[in-house]
């Protein structure tokens, strides 16, 4: 039991990884998974459940002078976003002890100002939203647990919920209208108390609602973890309590979006996210990650907000 519950822990964090990276554009629940991207590569048990609830809070540059005249001169009408939430549900099952079979909900909020010609920048906006849901299987390849050494794939598809066709480039796409494949894998390397994870998934998003076509999305991370020791006397004694550092870089590319084979200005994106935090671990069964994330890298097509920060929280239980 004992070996059964480290694997389980340790591919938890498969599914952390994957959970914190959620775009600007529904992708899986999206992990990274944000929390989320294309669903989770995590591995359960047989007969084993996870539940999940995930959220983050996003903040964004606001346009410069010179954006503002080029908007104004171009004769846009663009959404200037201030922040955004996004939350997600996920809950999995383990069918086999090598296949999982899981699905995920989303929850989208954003704050923004219309900025334009004729437009007044005090007239502020919001929306809220459901995502597209996720419905994803988990394979899990090989497992050395001698050398710590693990591959898993996983595939699914991103089912539509929305009939609503959001035209306008610069919101949070929450829906594409459309029935979207998604493919990925993950890899890792335990290294004593610490371990290298590499996650990658794509979604392949097809044209829907008036032959609109919101962009392919690429998620690639790489992550450290080590888990910390305790000098404290009160946590030290406490064997069921685990804290583990959590660093990681996130790269993220979603493709320009396309109506009727046209590609649609100020939409697609490339950003390259450091994230730092902290995850506690009660007893193997409850799993608490916190996390900052900081692009270090940002491009935009056009005329876009872009990242300045996000916050992660997740609560994840196994049972």
């Amino acid at each position: 039991m004992k070996i059964a519950s480290k694997c389980a822990s340790s591919l938890l964090l498969l599914l952390l990884i994957a959970m914190n990276s959620i775009a600007d554009h529904s992708v899986g629940g999206a992990v990274s998974i944000a929390l989320n991207s294309s669903g989770s590569t995590l591995i359960l048990e047989k007969r084993q459940w996870l539940v999940e609830l995930s959220t983050e809070f996003r903040t964004y540059s606001q346009f410069s002078q010179s954006e503002l005249l080029g908007i104004n001169a171009g004769g846009y009408v663009i959404p200037e976003k201030r922040s955004a939430l996004f939350g997600s549900i996920h809950v999995g099952f383990g069918l086999h002890e090598k296949l999982t079979f899981s699905i995920r909900q989303t929850y989208f909020g954003s704050e923004f100002n219309l900025v334009g010609d004729s437009i007044s920048e005090s007239n502020v906006n919001g929306e809220t939203r459901l995502g597209d849901p996720t419905i994803m299987g988990n394979y899990l390849l090989f497992l050395n647990k001698k050398t710590g050494i693990g591959l898993s794939i996983n595939g699914g598809v991103e089912l539509p919920v929305s009939k609503q066709v959001v035209n306008n480039s610069n919101l949070i796409i929450t829906s594409s209208s459309s029935i979207d494949p998604i493919l990925g894998f993950a890899w890792r390397s335990t290294f004593d108390n610490s371990r290298i994870d590499l996650v990658t998934t794509h979604k392949f998003t097809r044209a829907g609602l008036d032959n609109r076509d919101f962009g392919d999305f690429t998620n690639l991370t790489i992550r450290w973890t080590k888990e910390l020791s305790y000098k404290a006397d009160s946590l030290k004694s406490n064997k069921n309590l685990k804290l583990t550092l959590l660093t990681a870089i996130r790269n993220e590319v979603l493709q320009p979006q396309k109506q009727n084979g046209e590609i649609v200005l100020h939409t697609g994106f490339q950003r390259t996210i450091l994230e730092v935090g902290l995850q506690m671990n009660f007893r193997n069964k409850l799993f608490i990650p916190v996390s900052i994330g900081v692009p270090i890298y940002r491009n935009v097509n056009g005329y876009q907000n872009k990242m300045e920060m996000g916050i992660d929280l997740s609560v994840s239980i196994l049972f």
